[in-house]
């Protein structure tokens, strides 16, 4: 249907034009505009002739699309469609004059061109003004489409950045988390009441955080590994000697950015996908790879009967990360398992 809308309007176009051509030779050589007969003639003759022309330009403009970028080289696109353009119409065009001239005047061929010399030259220069027009209304055409494109590609990314951070906020609030930190605090505050305080704290530290990182693509890694550190504290309550946690990042790497909840993700990972007491505690450590990517990594104790990998949470992260980064995410699932993230230097959060 687009197809078909844009051929109809090309051929409007160029029957306009061909028609206006006519008319204005016809009172550069005559001084004033035809009547009658002779109006029909020079508007309806030359409209129809120029029909052919405008699809052969809309042709030449698709060739030049492939060949010359209007984005990659706009100034060699716009000349090189200006004198294409220019060519054909002149081509076209002083041929038709010579036709419509010798058909109407009984003038020779051969002699048409010495005698309405003036009225070629005319023809030129009009064709090359229209020939100017015509790329420039081609170059913003070009222009206004990219750019409805742009905002329309950056609309859906933003959606769909926004829909992947909803799910990674609505695991982070799933109701399993909140029963299974109720019954946490509810067996702390007849034992500990003081570790149930700080328990809350935390609790509430962690929530506040999911909240304020909603809307936001990055954090700061600083930002992050507080975060990790509060939701650490809420495991090693519930687990007590059977989790340990090693955090070996340097400080200087803190201003880099890294998606929200990233870490929370695969630690919580970690604890979903083994089995693990005293006796056989999981250890997750986080680490720097080449001073650029983030490795976690953790020992792979049994495997909970009753847990299904769906790995969501995994495919969550390198969907997030796909918006920032051509870097893949590195999975090495050997003698301990690793997954190695990199860091983000040039977005803003």
């Amino acid at each position: 249907m687009k197809l078909l809308k844009r051929a109809w309007f090309i051929l409007l176009i160029a029957t306009l034009v061909g028609a206006a051509t006519g008319l204005l030779l016809y009172r550069g050589y005559a001084g004033d505009f035809p009547k009658g007969v002779d109006l029909l003639y020079f508007s309806l003759v030359p409209g129809l002739l120029t029909i052919p022309v405008g699809l052969i330009l809309v042709k030449l403009s698709e060739l030049l699309n492939t060949k010359i970028s209007w984005q990659s080289n706009t100034s060699l696109r716009f000349v090189t469609e200006f004198m294409t353009v220019f060519l054909v119409m002149s081509v076209v065009g002083t041929t038709l004059l010579t036709i419509v001239v010798h058909l109407y005047t009984g003038t020779p061929v051969s002699e048409v061109h010495l005698i309405f010399k003036e009225t070629y030259i005319r023809l030129w220069i009009f064709l090359a003004v229209l020939s100017l027009t015509y790329s420039v209304l081609s170059m913003l055409t070009y222009s206004f489409y990219h750019y409805n494109e742009g905002q329309l590609k950056e609309v859906r990314i933003d959606r769909r950045q926004l829909k992947l951070q909803f799910e990674a906020l609505r695991n982070q609030l799933s109701p399993h988390y909140l029963f299974n930190s109720l019954n946490t605090i509810s067996s702390l505050i007849h034992r500990n009441p003081d570790k149930a305080e700080s328990y809350i704290r935390r609790l509430a530290g962690t929530y506040s955080y999911v909240l304020k990182s909603k809307d936001r693509r990055l954090v700061n890694l600083s930002d992050e590994l507080e975060f990790v550190k509060s939701y650490y504290y809420l495991l090693r309550v519930r687990y007590e000697e059977g989790l340990v946690m090693n955090i070996n990042i340097p400080e200087e790497l803190n201003s880099l950015k890294i998606p929200p909840l990233t870490l929370q993700i695969l630690v919580e990972n970690a604890v979903k996908h083994n089995a693990f007491s005293e006796e056989h505690p999981l250890a997750i450590h986080l680490g720097v790879v080449n001073q650029s990517c983030l490795s976690i990594s953790n020992n792979k104790t049994e495997r909970p009967a009753e847990v299904i990998s769906s790995k969501i949470g995994l495919k969550n992260i390198k969907q997030r990360y796909a918006f920032f980064t051509s870097q893949k995410i590195e999975i090495d699932d050997k003698e301990d398992y690793q997954v190695i993230i990199p860091l983000i230097t040039d977005k803003a959060s």
